[in-house]
This record gives structure tokens, sequence and C-alpha cells, in this order.
């Protein structure tokens, strides 16, 4: 995630009336997708009932105006009294007015479910992304109520949690290293001094390469003699 500082968050919020709000959402889902198991929708769909409502109130005024400008004239000439002329009157189309008006509702129905489903699963995201911190109900809270501010506290919280220490996603046993004595030891953590450099123990004499005591075997030729035995005749 991208290191920002939580208050340029909100105030760019604040100045761009929400503009900067859609580009941060962007951003951050986008690593959300990238980095969790769960999967943010399109943020598309949150301007899908705004497209609806804009896309009725053009329609009602281009019929609003092609009304104005070709009117459809209604005569009635029934029951004329002698001097009287047809009268004459103008309607708008109510089937037209109908349809739009039920446009208009429908969009404005689908602002709430469609809002609701995708920062519910944003919220999802950050929850697993924060490694619980931010659970998803409180991400949602701070979204859907706090706006500009709840956006300024998850920046904090990522921010935060990028720069802990990763654990790799679980323990890991750590490799031990054999140094020259032929002990084991465990390697040094980072932060930790080094111990300094041990010299091999001087080999033993006495003692063989499996470890055991070794015994002294004279040459034959120096073999002691025993003084109570005769003289070995050669004849």
């Amino acid at each position: 995630m991208k290191h920002r500082n939580p208050i340029a968050v909100l105030i760019f919020s604040i100045i761009t009336l929400g503009i900067y709000d859609l580009f941060w959402l962007a951003k951050t889902k986008k690593v959300l997708n990238r980095e969790t198991r769960v999967h943010t929708p399109t943020l598309f769909l949150l301007f899908i009932p705004y497209i609806v409502i804009a896309i009725a109130i053009i329609v009602a005024i281009v019929i609003a105006v092609h009304s104005g400008l070709h009117p459809q004239p209604n005569i009635t000439c029934n029951n004329l009294q002698p001097g009287q002329v047809c009268s004459a009157t103008t309607s708008s189309n109510p089937g037209a007015s109908i349809a739009i008006f039920i446009i208009l509702i429908l969009g404005s129905l689908l602002i709430i479910p469609v809002t609701f489903w995708w920062f519910y699963k944003y919220s999802e995201a950050v929850n697993e992304y924060t490694r619980g911190e931010v659970t998803t109900v409180l991400c949602f809270i701070l979204l859907w109520l706090l706006r500009f501010v709840g956006m300024a506290i998850l920046q904090d919280k990522f921010n935060k949690r990028d720069l802990a220490p990763s654990t790799g996603g679980g323990f890991q046993q750590p490799a031990y290293q054999q140094p020259h004595d032929g002990g084991w030891q465990q390697p040094e953590q980072p932060g930790q001094p080094m111990p300094p450099p041990t010299s091999p123990p001087a080999p033993n004499p006495h003692e063989s390469n499996s470890g055991y005591p070794s015994v002294y075997v004279p040459p034959a030729d120096h073999q002691p003699q025993d003084h109570n035995q005769p003289p070995f005749n050669q004849s």
C-alpha cells in the first residue's frame, strides 16, 4: 500500500468535494484485490444508480423541450353556440412522464443497496489486509458514516501495517549453523551483535578422530624384552 499522509487525504477529499475520495478508493481497492483473497468489485458500480437518475433527468428535459417546440393541440368544437369558435389546448404525453418517474424511483432505490454491498466487500478486504486490526464492521462504519475522516483513519492503519515487520504468513523455524568447533548454534537475530570468531580447539594427541582415547602401541623393534627368559639360541 502506498504511504500517504492521513491529514492530506482528509484535506484533499474536502477540497475536491469527494473527487479525491473516489481516487483513493480506486487505488486502495486495487492493492486490496492483489494482497487479499477478497475481491472488491469495480468502483463503477457506485456510479450506476446516479447514471440511471441522470439519464432519466436528461430524457425528461428533452421531452419537455420537444413538447414546448412542437405542442400537440387538442381542438374541441363540440356544443358550440352561435358566435363561438373551436378551442385548442395543449397537453403533454402522460405515458412518457410516468416512465420517467418510474426510472427516477428505481435509480434512487438502487443507490442504497449497491453502495452498501460495495463498501461491505471493501471492508472485508480491509479486515484481511490489516489482519483483523480493522474489522469489517468498524471499516464499514468509518466509510459509511464518517467518510472523509474514516478514510484518513484507514490510511493511518495502512501506513502502520506496512511499516510493521512481516511474519511471512506463519512461524518459520530458523536454520541452525555449525561453527568451526563442531557444535550447533542458533543463527544471530537481526540487530544483535555478532559474537567474536572462535578458533577451533587444538587437537589432543591422546584422542583419536573417533573421540575415544587412543592406546599407544610401540613398533615391533621397540618391544620390551623379558629378562627372565633365556636368550634365544640361533643355532
